[in-house]
Protein backbone atom coordinates (compact mmCIF):
# COMPACT_ATOMS: atom_id res chain seq x y z
CA UNK A 1 0.00 0.00 0.00
CA UNK A 2 1.17 3.24 -0.83
CA UNK A 3 1.94 5.59 2.15
CA UNK A 4 -1.01 7.01 4.22
CA UNK A 5 -2.67 10.61 2.57
CA UNK A 6 -3.16 12.42 6.45
CA UNK A 7 -4.87 15.17 4.81
CA UNK A 8 -7.50 12.57 3.86
CA UNK A 9 -7.40 10.20 6.74
CA UNK A 10 -8.03 12.49 8.98
CA UNK A 11 -11.51 13.90 7.67
CA UNK A 12 -12.72 10.26 7.22
CA UNK A 13 -11.80 9.40 10.61
CA UNK A 14 -13.63 12.61 11.61
CA UNK A 15 -16.89 11.32 9.51
CA UNK A 16 -16.29 8.31 11.18
CA UNK A 17 -16.33 9.89 14.87
CA UNK A 18 -19.28 12.29 14.08
CA UNK A 19 -21.52 9.03 12.69
CA UNK A 20 -20.16 6.64 15.91
CA UNK A 21 -21.46 9.37 18.48
CA UNK A 22 -24.56 10.11 16.33
CA UNK A 23 -23.74 13.63 15.33
CA UNK A 24 -25.96 15.17 12.53
CA UNK A 25 -23.93 15.36 9.89
CA UNK A 26 -25.83 17.43 7.78
CA UNK A 27 -26.56 19.74 10.15
CA UNK A 28 -23.56 22.60 8.27
CA UNK A 29 -23.93 22.15 4.99
CA UNK A 30 -23.75 25.65 3.90
CA UNK A 31 -19.76 25.94 2.33
CA UNK A 32 -19.29 29.24 4.55
CA UNK A 33 -20.20 27.45 7.93
CA UNK A 34 -17.07 25.40 8.41
CA UNK A 35 -14.88 26.51 5.40
CA UNK A 36 -13.22 23.53 4.35
CA UNK A 37 -10.01 23.90 1.86
CA UNK A 38 -9.89 20.51 0.39
CA UNK A 39 -6.11 18.80 -0.45
CA UNK A 40 -5.04 18.32 -3.81
CA UNK A 41 -5.58 14.57 -4.11
CA UNK A 42 -9.26 15.52 -3.26
CA UNK A 43 -9.56 18.21 -6.15
CA UNK A 44 -7.92 16.40 -8.27
CA UNK A 45 -10.17 12.89 -7.67
CA UNK A 46 -12.97 14.82 -7.93
CA UNK A 47 -11.99 17.44 -11.03
CA UNK A 48 -11.37 13.93 -12.92
CA UNK A 49 -15.81 13.58 -13.24
CA UNK A 50 -16.96 14.49 -16.10
CA UNK A 51 -20.33 15.53 -15.02
CA UNK A 52 -19.36 17.85 -11.78
CA UNK A 53 -18.02 21.56 -12.55
CA UNK A 54 -15.51 23.54 -11.34
CA UNK A 55 -17.49 25.87 -9.48
CA UNK A 56 -19.77 23.09 -7.97
CA UNK A 57 -16.93 20.79 -6.58
CA UNK A 58 -15.40 24.30 -5.00
CA UNK A 59 -18.60 25.28 -3.71
CA UNK A 60 -19.31 21.10 -2.52
CA UNK A 61 -15.61 20.17 -1.31
CA UNK A 62 -15.68 23.61 0.74
CA UNK A 63 -18.73 22.09 2.96
CA UNK A 64 -16.85 19.88 5.51
CA UNK A 65 -19.50 16.97 5.44
CA UNK A 66 -19.25 16.63 2.22
CA UNK A 67 -15.84 17.16 1.45
CA UNK A 68 -15.48 14.39 4.49
CA UNK A 69 -17.76 11.91 2.37
CA UNK A 70 -15.63 12.73 -0.79
CA UNK A 71 -12.53 11.92 1.36
CA UNK A 72 -14.06 8.61 2.57
CA UNK A 73 -15.11 7.38 -0.80
CA UNK A 74 -11.78 8.32 -2.26
CA UNK A 75 -9.67 6.16 0.70
CA UNK A 76 -12.61 3.61 -0.44
CA UNK A 77 -11.01 3.13 -4.07
CA UNK A 78 -7.83 3.37 -3.40
CA UNK A 79 -7.70 0.88 -0.72
CA UNK A 80 -10.52 -2.13 -1.48
CA UNK A 81 -10.06 -4.44 -3.35
CA UNK A 82 -12.19 -3.81 -7.04
CA UNK A 83 -14.41 -6.67 -6.11
CA UNK A 84 -15.91 -5.68 -2.87
CA UNK A 85 -15.54 -1.85 -4.24
CA UNK A 86 -17.78 -2.46 -6.99
CA UNK A 87 -20.33 -4.46 -4.51
CA UNK A 88 -19.86 -1.68 -2.07
CA UNK A 89 -20.41 1.17 -4.78
CA UNK A 90 -23.77 -0.63 -6.33
CA UNK A 91 -25.48 -0.76 -2.66
CA UNK A 92 -24.33 3.10 -2.49
CA UNK A 93 -25.69 3.56 -5.87
CA UNK A 94 -29.03 2.25 -4.90
CA UNK A 95 -28.94 4.02 -1.47
CA UNK A 96 -28.46 7.42 -3.03
CA UNK A 97 -30.69 6.60 -5.73
CA UNK A 98 -33.86 4.91 -3.76
CA UNK A 99 -33.77 5.31 -0.28
CA UNK A 100 -32.22 8.95 0.04
CA UNK A 101 -34.89 10.49 -1.92
CA UNK A 102 -37.82 8.02 -1.36
CA UNK A 103 -39.51 11.05 0.26
CA UNK A 104 -37.83 13.94 -1.79
CA UNK A 105 -40.62 16.37 -1.77
CA UNK A 106 -40.07 16.72 2.16
CA UNK A 107 -36.86 18.38 0.99
CA UNK A 108 -37.61 19.42 -2.53
CA UNK A 109 -37.86 23.46 -1.44
CA UNK A 110 -34.51 23.20 0.26
CA UNK A 111 -32.16 23.89 -2.98
CA UNK A 112 -28.94 23.40 -0.47
CA UNK A 113 -30.05 20.08 1.03
CA UNK A 114 -31.30 19.49 -2.82
CA UNK A 115 -27.93 20.36 -4.76
CA UNK A 116 -26.06 18.93 -1.97
CA UNK A 117 -27.90 15.10 -2.19
CA UNK A 118 -26.95 15.66 -6.07
CA UNK A 119 -23.28 16.45 -5.75
CA UNK A 120 -23.69 12.66 -3.54
CA UNK A 121 -25.24 11.04 -6.54
CA UNK A 122 -23.09 12.85 -8.78
CA UNK A 123 -19.59 10.79 -6.95
CA UNK A 124 -21.41 7.68 -6.63
CA UNK A 125 -22.36 7.79 -10.45
CA UNK A 126 -18.88 8.10 -11.32
CA UNK A 127 -17.31 5.40 -9.17
CA UNK A 128 -19.94 2.75 -10.71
Amino acid sequence: LPPPEWNVLNPVKSLRNACAHNNCILFCLTPDCEKTQPPIAISQFVSKMDNIGVEERKKKLSCRPLFEVTCLLYMYRKVISPNVFRNGIAELHDFTTGRLVKQEAYFQGNQLLSTSIRFLQKLVDNLM
